[in-house]
């Protein structure tokens, strides 16, 4: 099931009636979806490498977590670093915090400017309660904006009208426990819900299978609220999250002390027990209103928190966020988006030894607009999407992200996309504004001769002259249904990179009682990326459904004299991955899920390829009670998925898990 998403206007209009797993991969194909342009679309006429996980593929799966529900997409690259800390990226460049991805609930950034990425750890909501979670691969900046680089992912929960009644959920295994409970109910002209939600992760282990104290706590409450006006054609979201929360880390920080010497770095380092605590809270709001047949407004503002107190020290985050647009159809063959909007971030940050940041607390703005036109070019065969997006922020000034793409439906089973687009990726605040103590290691003997210090520390600088990444993007894809029963997606492309960020080694020069050696943000690096990514649907028979998916990537950096000293990686993401799904429904409302996924090895972290094996059995005794068993990664007993190299806790594995569950509705 492949789709696209661009949008605020009907990007919350499917109910949880249109259920997709009642549909045929026909009716599917002809779903309206929002668009590239920010509007209702069918996915015939969708000129974008896109992918959408239902709701109904969520719970066929047994995930408990949302980044575990992205492993099904091509081109998403998920590892779970450890019990708390996960890596997604899209299209390479994976890390902890990766830095080319767009990550929205319901609309709402949760991309972070201080490291440019997401903490996983605190997104989560009611997971029944997912619509489905609509993925872009590759560049979506002429709408979305600066970071929405190699993709964008949408988690959008379902409207107040379709989670009426009661709904309680109670799961426990040998890994983790959870439970939640929401209940939905009707207003004047509308409706609403509301839910609290608690999870309890047990530690990771260790490549002996040791305990590597990371557990983590999470409780979670929410809200939404959905009303229509009945003349005006007025819709009105409000909605809003609040959590807190615990988690156990072991940290590596550097020493003075030379007992504490580790030959595997070959730097001093002391394990730091951290006490972590997490809390914040969000409110949304949208408005959308037509003002004719060919003319509607959405406007949305939001605002959140969040607060960490991690190793380091405390971390706090804001954002508020204000986004207008304006659809009109000028026209049979033209329509036109235009929007507006504005962002403002402020935080307070630690200082300390090792960790600090130049000036602690700081405010940021960002200004947009954009503009995009549709136009058909031949009625059912031809059509041309032209936008851009005009931005102004506080590291880099402005940054214009253009973009064009071009839509041939041959035939009714065939459609033929192809784009070209601008992307950038603005600085962080921690590349601009960070002081960091990276290690401290025995000096060379051979500076040894010139200053007798037997320490070298190694300090990484933020440095405020780095400029924005920039991305030039070409895709191809090709979408075919030979049948009702079979479909296929492809999509291939090519990325042209330059101002990539990486980090520049200094010489190292005496300073008593040490020897020195600085890294700085350096903006010089190019590379080029290019892959194929396919998914294919096939529905076998009535009750059996396979869903496969197959992603080929590759990264060249070009090399040159002035990164000859930079920390720079070619093989920090696996070169394949695969994933097949079988879904089968057997008598007495007994379900099987298989799914088996390969992950090929990640030279640069030591990780080597694995695959992985889930299983899930449900069973519905009633119309309301759904029971379910899931085994996790019964491949083998433990593996690691990720090293994680930047603000490094203890390395960890994944284990081999059992899960039960039970959700009763009423």
């Amino acid at each position: 099931m492949m789709f696209y998403l661009s949008g605020f206007g009907n990007l919350f209009a499917m109910s949880g009636a249109d259920d997709f797993t009642k549909l045929s991969l026909e009716e599917l194909m002809e779903v309206e979806l929002t668009s590239a342009a920010r509007k209702s679309q069918k996915l015939s006429q969708t000129a974008a490498a896109a992918f959408v996980i239902s709701g109904e593929d969520i719970r066929r799966s047994g995930v408990t977590t949302i980044p575990e529900a992205l492993r099904m997409v091509p081109g998403i690259d998920v590892a779970r670093i450890n019990s708390t800390q996960w890596s997604i990226s899209a299209r390479g460049f994976n890390s902890r915090f990766s830095n080319k991805l767009l990550v929205l609930m319901d609309g709402r950034s949760v991309y972070s400017p201080l490291f440019s990425g997401v903490f996983w750890d605190t997104q989560d909501t009611f997971i029944e309660d997912i619509e489905r979670i609509e993925v872009i691969r590759g560049p979506g900046a002429s709408l979305w904006g600066a970071n929405a680089v190699n993709g964008i992912i949408n988690i959008i929960t379902k409207h107040a009208k379709d989670t009426q009644g009661t709904a309680i959920s109670a799961g426990i295994g040998t890994e983790e426990a959870s439970g939640g409970v929401r209940y939905g109910g009707r207003l004047d002209n509308g409706d609403y819900r509301i839910y609290a939600k608690y999870l309890n992760r047990d530690e990771s282990v260790n490549a002996h299978g040791n305990g590597t104290s990371d557990t983590l706590n999470m409780s979670r409450s929410g809200f939404r609220m959905d009303k229509e006006g009945k003349s005006s054609g007025d819709k009105i979201t409000v909605q809003g999250d609040i959590y807190t929360g615990n988690s156990d880390q072991i940290v590596p920080i550097p020493s003075m002390n030379m007992a504490d010497y580790d030959p595997a770095s070959r730097t001093y380092l002391r394990n730091q027990k951290a006490d972590i605590s997490l809390d914040g809270f969000n409110i949304l709001g949208r408005w959308e209103h037509p003002f004719s047949k060919n003319s509607s407004s959405v406007l949305q503002i939001y605002a959140d928190h969040d607060r960490r107190n991690e190793a380091a020290g405390e971390v706090t985050q804001n954002n508020f966020d204000a986004d207008f647009q304006h659809k009109i159809i000028a026209g049979s063959q033209t329509e036109i988006i235009w929007g507006l909007g504005y962002r403002l971030y402020w935080d307070e940050l630690p200082v300390n030894y090792w960790l600090s940041f130049d000036p602690d607390s700081k405010s940021t703005h960002l200004y947009s607009a954009f503009i995009q036109m549709e136009h058909v070019l031949i009625p059912d065969r031809l059509r041309a999407t032209l936008g851009a997006k005009l931005e102004h922020n506080s590291y880099t000034g402005f940054e214009f992200q253009p973009n064009l793409r071009i839509l041939w439906t041959p035939a009714k089973e065939h459609s033929i996309w192809a784009s070209v687009s601008r992307a950038v990726r603005t600085p962080s605040r921690y590349q601009y504004d960070v002081r960091f103590l990276a290690a401290i290691m025995p000096t060379d003997p051979r500076l040894m001769a010139a200053a007798p210090f037997p320490l070298t520390t190694m300090y990484y600088f933020g440095n405020q002259e780095t400029e924005s990444e920039d991305l030039i993007a070409t895709e191809l894809g090709y979408r075919v249904q030979p049948s009702e029963h079979f479909s296929v997606d492809i999509a291939s492309f090519y990325h042209f990179y330059k101002n990539l960020s990486f980090a520049a080694i200094d010489s190292p020069y005496p300073a008593p009682p040490f020897w020195k050696v600085n890294l700085h943000s350096g903006n010089d690096l190019s590379a080029n990326t290019y892959g194929t990514e396919i998914s294919a649907l096939w529905q076998v028979f009535s009750p059996l459904k396979l869903t496969a998916a197959y992603t080929l990537f590759r990264t060249d950096f070009e090399k040159g004299t002035s990164i000859r000293n930079a920390l720079a990686k070619e093989d920090d993401d696996p070169a394949h991955q695969v994933s097949v799904r079988a879904s089968v429904n057997l008598p007495k409302n007994i379900e099987l899920d298989l799914w088996f996924r390969y992950t090929d090895d990640i030279l640069n972290h030591a990780v080597k390829a694995y695959s992985a094996i889930d299983v899930r059995l449900g069973w519905k005794p009633l119309k309301n009670i759904e029971i379910s068993i899931v085994g996790r990664n019964l491949a083998d007993s433990h593996h690691p998925e990720f090293i994680n190299s930047f603000y490094k806790s203890l390395d960890s594995e994944v284990e081999r898990e059992i899960y039960g569950k039970v959700l009763w509705r009423f």
